[in-house]
């Protein structure tokens, strides 16, 4: 397979762009986007510019997760779609004109109810991976430790000669707990 990214805690990133950005008014949006974000998509993103194929691991849920799926396939990104129960949550990003300023807004995504099942398919979804990318902020309901944990059970049973890499990009407490495990 090559390499799996893993995003836990996606957003469908909406861009909007204002001639200037003034309280209490009705705004007309100059430019609106809707892209699908998060860490591991990100990755995805790039690898595709430089000709990397991937596959993305992602936790979707809601007409928003729908959405975010189209998206993917636009853009030619495989994806491997966990099913949650709550609604991917959207981040907004105004870049106001007339100052040159962007405000953005982004949310916390919806509350995990079974990481087990989550783990489960990451797993199975990694299975002939050879690079694993762990990358972006965890949703509520997914502990601290959840990314250390996950890189325990992803070399769980390989042997040195394996080579399949597990990379983490998180900050921190969630960054501090894989650096404090025995398992990386």
């Amino acid at each position: 397979m090559g390499v799996l990214t893993v995003t836990v805690n996606p957003a469908l990133d909406v861009g909007l762009s204002v001639e200037a950005l003034v309280p209490e008014h009705k705004l007309r949006a100059t430019d609106n986007r809707r892209d699908p974000g998060g860490g591991g998509v990100n990755v995805a993103r790039v690898l595709a510019r430089f000709g990397v194929a991937s596959t993305s691991w992602v936790a979707v849920g809601g007409g928003i997760g729908d959405e975010y799926l189209e998206l993917l396939a636009r853009e030619a990104i495989t994806p491997i779609a966990h099913r949650i129960t709550g609604t991917t949550r959207e981040s907004v990003s105004i870049i106001d004109e007339a100052r040159k300023l962007e405000y953005r807004v982004v949310v916390d995504g919806p509350h995990i109810d079974d990481p087990d099942a989550m783990v489960a398919s990451i797993l199975a979804g990694a299975e002939h991976a050879e690079v694993v990318v762990l990358s972006g902020s965890l949703a509520p309901g997914l502990g601290d430790d959840f990314y250390a944990g996950l890189v325990a059970e992803l070399r769980a049973g390989l042997d040195v000669r394996s080579g399949r890499s597990v990379v983490v990009d998180c900050n921190g407490p969630a960054l501090a707990a894989v650096l404090s495990s025995p398992a990386t």
